[in-house]
Parts: C-alpha cells; structure tokens; sequence
C-alpha cells in the first residue's frame, strides 16, 4: 500500500490573515448527498478558551476550496453563559444538517475547562438544525437525555444508519471515576434522543475508554475506535476496539487493535478495506494512517503511513520509521493544552479520494486543514 498525497491545505482562514491570537481546532466534517462538505469545528483565542465558539465551513468542490466560516453557535451571550468545546455535524435521510456539540457552563477566564475546578461545571449538549435550502441556522436547543450522565460531552460525530436511526455518541464520566462512552439514539430525525446503549465502560476502573469515533462496516456491523488510557497515570495505551451487530444496542468487550494512537477515527472501503487515522504522540510525532483487509479482524502492524507530521509541519503520505508500540505521554489532561495537532477525521469522497481534516499549529497559528490523497493497494 502507497498513498498519493494530492493537496494538503488551510480551511479555517485565520491562517492566511497569520492571527495567532484565534485558534481554531477539533474539526469533524460529513459528507453531503450532494456531494459537498460541512467542516465543523471550534474557534476561540486558545483551544481551551472560555470564549470558543462553532462555526462551520463548507467546500463544493471536493476539499480544495472552502467558503467563508459562518457561526453554528455563540453562547457567549446567553445566561449563563456557554463554552464550546467540539462539534460534530451529519445529515439526516430526510436532508437536514444536524450538529450536536456539548459546552461548559460559567467558565471563567483563568480556568482550565478540563482543571479539577473546571470538571465541577455543568457540561450541556445541545442540536443545531439546518435547512440545506436555507442559509442561516435555527435555534440551537439543548439535548434532553433519557438516562442522566456525569460531565457529558461530545467527542465524536452522529452516525446515521441507513433505517435512518441516528446515533448520538456521548461521553461521560462514570460512578467508579473513570470515562465511558454510550450512545443515544434518535427514531425521530433528531428531535428527541430516547433509548441508550452502552459501549465501553470498565467497571474495574482501571482504563478510560474515551473520545471514541465509529463508522458502518461493509458487512451492516458498527466499529468504533477507542482512545484507551490508564487510570492510574493517565498512560495511553493501545487503541481498543469495539463491534456490534445489533445497530449499536449492545457492543463487544473492547479489545487491543495492536497499535498505539490517541483519537483514531475509521473508515469503511469496499472488500473490506478498513483504514483508522490517529494521533501518535511519540517521536515521530504525527497523525498515522493504518489499515485493515478484513474490517478490523487483524490490523497491518508492519505498515502504517505518516501523514501529517509535526517537526517537519507538513503532510508527508511515507511509510513511518518508527513502529515500536511506544505508549503516549501520561498526565493526559495537563498535557492537551500542549498538543500541536490532533482530531483526525476521515471522509470517502464521491470522487473516489479521501480527506483527512484535521487541526495543526504553523507559523505559531493553530488551524483547521483537510488533505486529499489516494491509496494504491
């Protein structure tokens, strides 16, 4: 396998203006029917701000230009006030963009959301709705859940099924401390999230199975990809996995994939090609791309490709040097503040290329890029 790297650009613009004091970060995009593409992420002056913000942007021609950002939501003037932290937008079958996002409430400027002050505020999440015929959003509304849940986010996008089910993927921190992932699920196009699943939870409370991305497999089953950390030392380890073949209702005991990642999002391709992007946090630093030629039964060890990588601030699309399974950094929540790069997200074009967006720092600027490229098996 050999991937082509076709263009690798901005999409967020404070990097063409060069505003360092405006970060954008933790992109998530969906494909349109039309074919368009809707990159959501946050804005704020740093990634943890207390003043972020979801806009949105939107490209017509496959990723190689965007529009101008337009606000999804700004709840810097409500009350109380709201704090984005990250978004994630899908379309329903019967065509509206849906973006659900979680916020922190009342956090003040000198507080860290994720500090041991900043975990005891109220986390919300809320829906957006857009008409694709219409230019501006509706109303953002809070997302009311079934079953009540500790420090709820969002970390991932929903998944539409092809009954037109959606799944809302939520994260949360369990009685036993640690974090769990669930999912919610909506039989009404989005208006309300009844039944709930879970997905990963470690009643031993020994591993955080957290900021999980999923996708549909070309065989009807549902994987989802799971960050997996210690609990003792916040140690990443390998990244777990997770199937069901139920549409989600119930989810096997995660396992190891064999690699070492941070957020790692899938993707199905035909004959049951898989491939996961993530973030490695050990020398060289990077997002890597890995693959699977059975949906996830066996993972490629011997062969993953460095894409985006940060000493060199560039998309590279070569075979990494380094396949040791080294760890990540522990002191995970100290260190997020730190990280130049990250959220991954992968989408299939109808072109047949791939994008991969993304967040990177250049120039001391954080932004939003996507990256086209092709995979020659």
């Amino acid at each position: 396998m050999n991937v082509e790297i076709l263009s690798d650009n901005p999409v967020s613009p404070n990097f063409a203006s060069g505003k360092v004091s405006l970060a954008c970060s933790y992109p998530l995009s969906t494909l349109l029917d039309d074919g368009s593409i809707v990159c959501v992420y946050r804005q704020g002056t740093t990634k943890h701000s207390s003043d972020g913000i979801l806009v949105m942007q939107v490209s017509h021609d496959n990723g190689k230009t965007w529009n101008s950002p337009k606000i999804v939501f700004d709840g810097q003037k409500l009350e109380p006030r709201q704090t984005a932290e990250i978004g994630g937008p899908c379309q329903t079958t019967e065509g509206s963009l849906l973006i659900v996002y979680s916020t922190v409430e009342s956090l003040p400027e000198d507080v860290y959301m994720f500090s041991e002050e900043g975990e005891k505020l109220p986390r919300k999440l809320w829906i957006t709705e857009k008409r694709l015929d219409d230019s501006s959003c509706q109303s953002s509304r809070e997302i009311v859940l079934q079953q009540q849940l500790d420090q709820p986010g969002i970390t991932a996008k929903p998944l539409v099924l092809k009954n037109g089910r959606i799944c809302l993927p939520v994260e949360y921190k369990a009685s036993n401390g640690i974090i769990g992932t669930a999912l919610f699920f909506s039989q009404d196009q989005g208006k309300s999230f009844g039944s709930f699943s879970s997905v990963a939870v470690d009643h031993s409370a020994e591993m955080n199975w957290c900021d999980a991305r999923f996708n549909c497999l070309e065989d009807g089953r549902l994987i989802g990809l799971l960050w997996t950390f210690l609990q003792e030392n916040e140690h990443t380890v390998e990244v777990h996995q997770t199937f069901s073949s139920d549409e989600g209702q119930t989810w096997t005991r995660p396992q190891k994939t064999g690699f070492v990642g941070q957020i790692t999002a899938p993707l199905a391709l035909s004959n049951g090609h898989l491939i996961a992007a993530s973030n490695y946090r050990c020398s060289p630093e990077g997002i890597r791309l890995w693959t699977s030629l059975n949906e996830g039964t066996q993972w490629d060890l011997r062969t993953s490709i460095q894409m985006w990588d940060s000493t060199c601030g560039s998309m590279l699309g070569n075979r990494a040097c380094n396949m040791d399974k080294v760890g990540g950094k522990d002191a995970v929540w100290e260190e997020l503040p730190n990280f130049t790069f990250g959220t991954p997200d992968l989408l299939l074009l109808d072109d047949g290329c791939l994008l991969l967006s993304y967040y990177a720092t250049l120039e001391s600027i954080i932004h939003v890029r996507a990256c086209r490229f092709r995979i020659n098996w």
